[in-house]
């Protein structure tokens, strides 16, 4: 156990930093604070000295990415991560945002975790709806690979037919084949940032850091059309924007 190590134990550490991207328990806060170490969170927000991602911009950027090469519906999917993460909430949000503003509009796929090994057949079964949407934005890497591998099986052409947007903690997005459009997460950076924070506790453990959240960067690729060389973005054609549930029975507005 974490709290039994005799280095934490014999209080030889100058700070910590703890990497946690859930909800913060009440017993991990009691037996962190029992340390009296200066703590630096990183990827997740506390009024003070943390480092996280800025997941709302990062969907931002993949929503403003489709509107400019001429999408006004995409589908939001997951078959992983679940949309109850701090993270995915703040993705949705920032889906939600965008799609106002760009007045194009947003699905969600509502469904629990899917198997590996049940990813192409439930992919399968949304593209051959007749009206399935042309771009879809994926939570994930693994979701993103089993719709294209779906996609490609199925002969639908990249991205003439279907275009795919994903978030990436950039370790896998060049190895797809044609390569993935990607907002990536600036890990290095998060790390580096954290560091800093930690030896600025270290030195001065009473001084509260101000936060820091860091943008993903996008990466266009070959799963979305590129824009035409010194050309003007194309607009989405005017609606209100929306962002909506979707299952195999119906659609709510959420």
């Amino acid at each position: 156990m974490l709290f039994r190590s005799p280095l934490l134990r014999a209080k030889r550490l100058d700070a910590l930093l703890v990497s946690y991207a859930g909800e913060i328990s009440q017993h991990l806060r009691t037996e962190l604070a029992r340390l009296d170490v200066p703590i630096v969170w990183m990827h997740h927000i506390e009024p003070a000295d943390s480092v996280g991602l800025d997941e709302q911009n990062a969907a931002e950027q993949l929503v403003e990415h489709l509107a400019d090469v001429g999408f006004q519906r995409f589908l939001f999917v997951d078959y992983s991560t679940g949309i109850t993460s701090p993270a995915t909430q703040q993705r949705l949000r920032g889906i939600e945002l965008a799609s106002q503003r760009r007045s194009v509009t947003a699905s969600m796929m509502v469904t629990q975790h899917v198997p590996r090994d049940q990813r192409f057949e439930v992919t399968r079964r949304w593209l051959e709806r007749r009206n399935r949407p042309r771009a879809v934005i994926a939570n994930s890497m693994h979701t993103a690979e089993a719709i294209l591998q779906t996609a490609l099986h199925m002969g639908l052409k990249i991205p003439h037919d279907l275009a795919i947007v994903a978030f990436d903690d950039g370790s896998s997005y060049s190895a797809t084949i044609p390569q993935m459009t990607v907002v990536v997460a600036p890990h290095a950076e998060l790390g580096r940032a954290a560091a800093e924070m930690a030896l600025q506790k270290a030195s001065n453990p009473a001084q509260p850091q101000p936060n820091q959240l860091l943008k993903f960067k996008l990466i266009p690729g070959g799963t979305t059309p590129a824009l035409s060389s010194g050309s003007a973005p194309r607009r989405s054609r005017k609606n209100s924007g929306s962002l909506t549930a979707v299952s195999d029975r119906k659609s709510t507005r959420l």
